[in-house]
């Protein structure tokens, strides 16, 4: 799945799919940071995995 967002800096890739983590340059001014995290763990616990890979300034990818 592809985003048409403004990209992720590459210091928030690591941790992007941690618990209550929110990425440095988040525009938006609600949310908890567990968005990302469910969804990981919902993939691993059907025996899946997720992934993201991004460049600042473009779209981001998820697979």
């Amino acid at each position: 799945m592809r985003d048409e967002g403004i990209g992720i800096a590459p210091a928030d890739l690591p941790h992007l799919f941690e618990r209550y983590r929110r990425a440095g340059g988040c525009r938006l001014g609600a949310g908890h940071g567990l968005g990302l995290w469910l969804v990981l763990t919902v993939a691993q616990r059907h025996g899946g995995r997720v992934a993201c890979t991004s460049t600042p300034g473009q779209a981001a990818c998820s697979h």
